[in-house]
């Protein structure tokens, strides 16, 4: 090779090197400011000159810079271009107040409301948790519903900070997501304000009958309606909380006569001994209470343990009729026996004319003794269109119709229905797809 040539490639390929370093410097920059280069190179017409004088020299040079232009690109892109991570919604601990910020703006939709001492007790097991799960999938609106816990932090001699991670770790999905939301709030209720000398035994009629119990016990965050469940009620399907507001209490329906559907109390039957205390309570001067069966579809109603009831109605009640075992009696109201809770209100909301549910209403809404089948058996009405009643109280008209190919309506909740229906009915397959949380608060 003479002196010539040597020269000359040692030009190119300098030239060369002077080029690529410039272009990469320069694809560098413009990456950081304005984003990734995507165009194709293009080379200086001083290096295309030589390399179309010497192409056998520059081909391979070319393809290596071709490929680190493409990777520079590539891992300029990649640390430019990058995926934002979702924000993960905010997790709430469990505490005395509500914390979810819609809630505490605008209030409660509906409070759910469990009464219960013995809640660090139940096992993970425990059908207390399907309870609260049934209820956590079923309410509508689900965002704005609030959950009071009402229960003990001393029976069983452990601290609060305890209960709290034994009910967060014992709950299920959807449960465990309003807690998580802010929704849920477990609270020491102070037994001694209610005439309750025992800490791990309550005696709940003397809570929903004291005349102080709705107020206090409530933030003004709660809602004036409240539904109370147990750790032996299950909802069923989807309960829209607008569409049942209207009415003071629901409850499940009880039968007319006792001895019917294993009911044996009152002795006179229900139908008869509503009006009979009223009209007892009240004494001779005041108006008296008629009789409150069949009468177009009117049906006396109870079953505290699955009931929906407004907070303003209760202390109404209370404050005008209030029982001697947890308050002071008035004079134009003699209550002289100890009522369970539901029989007084199921007295009290007739007496003072409280907007109640129709029979069939009730029944669609909850079961204890007898289903909507039984209830038009013995409370008929002439002018009820069942049809419309569903649409306006469930909104859903084709989940009825389908019900009614087995010949039974299961209602939105139902409390300890073991007591009086059979077992078989209970554990059907039917029973099962129509309420699915059913099986699991079934005693073993």
């Amino acid at each position: 090779m003479t002196r010539t040539k040597l020269c000359f490639r040692l030009v190119v390929v300098f030239l060369f090197v002077l080029w690529v370093t410039s272009f990469l410097l320069l694809q560098r920059n413009v990456v950081k400011e304005t984003g990734p280069v995507t165009t194709e190179a293009s080379f200086p017409e001083e290096v295309k000159e030589l390399v179309l004088m010497n192409p056998s020299l520059a081909v391979e040079e070319k393809r290596k810079i071709e490929n680190e232009l493409k990777d520079s690109s590539k891992k300029e892109l990649s640390s430019i271009v990058t995926t934002p991570k979702e924000e993960e919604e905010e997790k709430y601990s469990l505490g005395e107040t509500y914390k979810n910020p819609e809630i505490i703006r605008n209030g409660c939709s509906v409070t759910v409301l469990l009464v219960d001492p013995r809640v660090f007790s139940q096992r993970r097991n425990s059908e207390l948790w399907y309870s609260f799960e049934s209820m956590a999938v079923n309410m509508i609106p689900i965002e704005t519903t609030c959950v009071i816990i009402q229960t003990s932090f001393v029976c069983h001699h452990t601290s609060s900070e305890a209960i709290y991670e034994k009910i967060k770790s014992h709950s299920l999905k959807g449960f465990r997501s309003l807690i998580d939301k802010g929704n849920v709030r477990v609270v020491h209720l102070d037994y001694s304000n209610y005439r309750i000398h025992s800490a791990c035994n309550w005696n709940v009629n003397r809570l929903f009958m004291h005349p102080n119990y709705w107020e206090d016990e409530f933030l003004e965050l709660d809602s004036d309606h409240v539904l109370v469940i147990q750790h032996d009620s299950v909802l069923c399907h989807s309960f829209n909380v607008s569409r049942w507001n209207d009415l003071a209490f629901i409850g499940g329906v009880w039968p007319p006569r006792p001895g019917l559907h294993n009911n044996p109390f009152p002795r006179q039957g229900v139908c008869n001994a509503i009006p009979e205390y009223w009209n007892k309570w009240k004494g001779p001067g005041a108006k008296s209470l008629s009789y409150v069966c069949n009468e177009d579809g009117l049906a006396p109603l109870g079953n505290g343990g699955f009931s929906f009831r407004s907070r303003n109605w209760m202390k109404r009640v209370i404050n005008n009729c209030p029982s001697p075992f947890v308050s002071t009696p008035k004079r134009d109201c003699s209550i002289q026996e100890d009522y369970p809770e539901d029989i007084y209100f199921a007295v009290g909301m007739r007496g003072f004319n409280a907007p109640m549910p129709t029979a069939i209403e009730a029944a669609l809404f909850g079961v204890e003794m007898i289903f909507l089948e039984k209830v038009i058996e013995y409370y008929p009405s002439r002018t009820t269109n069942i049809s419309n009643v569903v649409l306006k109280r469930w909104g859903d008209l084709h989940k009825f119709n389908e019900m009614q190919k087995s010949l039974t309506t299961v209602p939105i909740g139902m409390h300890k229905p073991w007591w009086y229906h059979d077992r078989k009915v209970l554990s059907s397959e039917f029973m099962k797809r129509e309420c699915p949380f059913l099986e699991h608060i079934l005693p073993k």
